[in-house]
């Protein structure tokens, strides 16, 4: 899916925040990156979007599969606070944005959206205003309304970050269902890795923008524990 190349980037008149990182995604993958704030994560997150790269001086390169290279809706993106992402009045409207901005056929349109809300089980909420709901909510809203497009990537900044224990490992749950069922290749920055560690099949650490471990979740555990790094991903 993506090839990461001797990548670094640098903001305007800022000091480098990505330094000069390589590795490659593969389909299906369910990737953690993790570390602690500033070193990078959310920078490098964005840009495996094209429509959300921040401006700034790179070098290396991050290649995209062509199925998602021309097409930007093949990959989802899930922010971190649920009111950023909300566009929409009621639930089946935020559903049906993205949908109505290809100008998808009515027809069509009803269609997909009853698919997802029957997958996320949104029935007693279809119709609800999108303000009235509690933030998990919200955030399952967000994650129908990025599936909805059939995306082949979903990337989710924190996603997880202000739901409360129980919306989260729900939450979670989903991620790793999507995963197993449409072989969804799921990117996840994240501070806390609890619940993480047993879906994801990989993990990433950085710090200071630089790459410290990159490996399976059982292996990339035990190196954060030997080399005594794991503060940098609390």
């Amino acid at each position: 899916m993506y090839k990461i190349e001797n990548f670094s980037f640098t903001y305007p008149k800022d000091k480098k925040i990505i330094k000069d990182i390589s590795f490659e995604i593969k389909k299906g993958d369910f990737l953690v990156i993790t570390g602690k704030s500033g070193c990078g994560k959310t920078t490098l997150l964005r840009y495996f979007k094209p429509s959300l790269r921040p401006k700034g001086d790179i070098d290396g390169v991050i290649i995209l599969d062509e199925e998602i290279e021309n097409d930007d809706t093949k990959i989802g993106f899930v922010f971190q606070n649920p009111e950023d992402q909300l566009v929409m009045n009621t639930v089946w409207h935020e559903i049906a944005f993205g949908l109505e901005n290809q100008a998808i056929p009515l027809k069509q349109m009803k269609r997909r959206v009853g698919e997802i809300v029957n997958y996320f089980n949104l029935q007693n909420i279809i119709n609800n205003d999108t303000q009235s709901l509690s933030g998990g909510e919200k955030q399952l809203v967000n994650l129908a309304s990025v599936m909805v497009m059939n995306p082949s990537v979903i990337l989710l900044d924190e996603a997880t970050a202000q739901l409360d224990p129980v919306n989260r490992d729900e939450f979670i749950r989903i991620l790793k269902q999507l995963n197993d069922d449409f072989d969804i290749t799921i990117i996840l920055v994240e501070h806390q890795l609890e619940g993480l560690l047993d879906v994801a099949n990989r993990l990433i650490l950085l710090d200071h923008g630089q790459k410290v471990i990159d490996d399976q979740i059982e292996k990339a555990v035990k190196k954060m524990l030997t080399e005594d790094v794991f503060v940098a991903a609390l």
